[in-house]
């Protein structure tokens, strides 16, 4: 009689003990699932294009965009990746037209906006800005050049307004 007591008393510890472990254990799992939905939430809002667009101004949200990027046409952003893209020869005869343009006392403005709108996507826009930066041209940064000669002494910033309204309207 008692060991058949000591059993159920023995069986019952460990029933219970098996219980509160589970419930631990299922706890510390939906814990690392919640940690886990809120990290994916914070990174996809902080990297969005719209975002940083949104909170720049008009002369600089073209720097946000994906088409400035020199990395995007090969990378790809946010889980984007560009589709329709152009041979290198082309994109770089466009950054040649673009530095042409720019950097001189007298920007052609015009020049530049219909240079820069031979790009018919993100993607090729980005190629061009690739080749604008890499050797052998090694321009630099075409997006701040863009911007200077666009800002330039004596115009307005119409024409920077024209470039972010087409860079909004622009396939991936």
């Amino acid at each position: 009689m008692a060991n058949t007591k000591g059993k159920i008393i023995i069986g019952g510890v460990l029933t219970v003990l098996a219980g509160a472990t589970t419930m631990i254990i299922i706890k510390a799992v939906q814990k690392k699932k919640i940690i886990k939905s809120i990290y994916d939430i914070l990174n996809n809002v902080e990297g969005s294009e719209e975002i940083d667009k949104a909170e720049l101004g008009d002369d600089l949200k073209h720097t946000a965009d994906a088409g400035f990027s020199t990395s995007f046409w090969k990378e790809g952003k946010d889980g984007i990746t560009p589709t329709k893209l152009m041979p290198s020869m082309y994109a770089r005869d466009i950054a040649k037209e673009i530095y042409k343009n720019t950097g001189s006392l007298w920007d052609n403005e015009s020049n530049i906006l219909s240079a820069l709108k031979k790009a018919k996507t993100k993607g090729q826009l980005s190629q061009v800005s690739y080749q604008y930066s890499v050797h052998p041209l090694s321009y630099g940064d075409m997006g701040s050049d863009v911007k200077s000669a666009l800002e330039s002494y004596g115009t307005s910033s119409d024409r920077l307004k024209e470039m972010n309204n087409w860079l909004a309207k622009l396939p991936y």
